[in-house]
C-alpha cells in the first residue's frame, strides 16, 4: 500500500520580502529558491524508498502563488498521509543566532512524533542548532491545521543571520536536510529502503579508463566524482561537476593518498 506524502516549497518566487540579507548575500536570494532545493533534495531521497507516493501541492516552477488553501484541498482531496512544508526563516527578535526550526499542529500527537524525529536527523545530519527560537515547537500555522494527515513545518534556517546564511546557502546542506528529513519520515511511518540489486560484474580489461588529474574537466570526471561521493568522499559544494578541482583532489586523496586516478583507482572504486 502506498505511503502518500504530500509536499510544498513554502511561498512562491516572488514573495514580497522573503529572501536572505542583502550584507549577508549580495545575491538575496529568495526564500522559495532555497525552500525549493531542500524540496527537491528530499523528493530524491523518497525514491529509495518502496511504496512512496509525492504530491508537490505549490508550484514548482515558483513562478504562481498557488494559495495556502488550495495547498490543502489538494493534499486532503489526495488523501495523504502526511504533509510537509519546506521553509527558511527570519525575524524574531533578530540577532546573530538563527538555527532550525520545526513545528507541527497543537494537539496533534503524530504531527510532535513526526516534528521531533525531524528536527533530531536534521541536527545530526549538520542542521544548525541555534538561540533565536524554541527548536521544536506546536503551532496553528494554516498548512497545519487544515490538513487531514499529520503536518509539520520547517525552518532550516534564518536568512538574516551571519551564522546561518553562509550554511543555508550551500548545495550540500541543502541535500543533507532533504535527505535527513525524508529519512526521519521513515523512520516514523516504518517504511523500508528498496533493495539494491547486485552490481553486474565489470571487466575492466575491456574498458578505456583513462589516468585523470586536477584540471580535467570532461564526463569522465564526473563519473569518477560519483563513485567518489557514493563511497562518502564529498567532492566539494558544486557535487559532480565533471570538474577536477581542488575538492576532488583532496576527496581522491582521502580516498586512496593520491592525487591522480589511474586504473588501480579505478579498480577501487568500481568495486573489482
Amino acid at each position: 500500500m502506498a505511503f502518500k506524502i504530500a509536499m510544498d516549497a513554502g511561498h512562491y518566487l516572488k514573495t514580497p520580502g522573503k529572501r536572505c540579507l542583502k550584507k549577508l548575500d549580495p545575491n538575496e536570494t529568495r526564500e522559495w529558491v532555497l525552500n525549493d532545493r531542500v524540496a527537491r533534495y528530499f523528493a530524491e531521497a523518497a525514491q529509495q524508498y518502496e511504496g512512496v507516493e509525492l504530491l508537490r501541492v505549490d508550484d514548482p516552477t515558483g513562478k504562481k502563488d498557488v494559495s495556502l488553501a488550495n495547498r490543502c484541498k489538494a493534499a486532503n482531496k489526495w488523501g495523504a498521509d502526511m504533509y510537509h512544508s519546506f521553509h527558511h526563516n527570519a525575524g524574531i527578535n533578530g540577532g546573530s543566532g538563527g538555527g532550525l526550526v520545526v513545528y507541527s499542529n497543537k494537539g496533534s500527537t503524530k504531527g510532535a512524533k513526526y516534528r521531533d524525529t525531524i528536527y533530531a536527523a536534521c541536527i545530526d545530519a549538520g542542521g544548525i542548532k541555534g538561540n533565536r527560537a524554541e527548536p521544536v515547537q506546536a503551532y496553528g500555522f494554516y498548512v497545519l491545521k487544515h490538513t487531514d494527515a499529520p503536518a509539520v513545518l520547517t525552518e532550516y534556517g534564518f536568512m538574516d543571520s551571519k551564522v546561518d546564511v553562509p550554511v543555508i546557502l550551500r548545495d550540500s546542506f541543502a541535500k543533507q536536510m532533504g535527505y535527513a528529513t525524508m529519512e526521519a519520515i521513515a523512520e516514523v511511518a516504518g517504511l523500508r529502503k528498496k533493495q539494491s540489486k547486485p552490481a553486474e560484474p565489470v571487466e575492466t580489461d575491456a574498458l578505456d579508463l583513462p589516468v585523470l588529474k586536477r584540471g580535467d574537466k570532461n564526463d569522465t570526471v564526473k563519473a569518477m566524482q560519483i563513485l567518489l561521493i557514493g563511497r562518502g568522499f564529498e567532492c566539494g559544494d558544486s557535487g559532480a561537476d565533471g570538474s577536477f578541482g581542488p575538492a576532488t583532489e583532496k576527496a581522491l586523496s582521502a580516498f586512496q593518498k593520491s592525487k591522480i586516478c589511474d586504473i588501480t583507482t579505478w579498480k577501487k572504486l568500481l568495486g573489482v
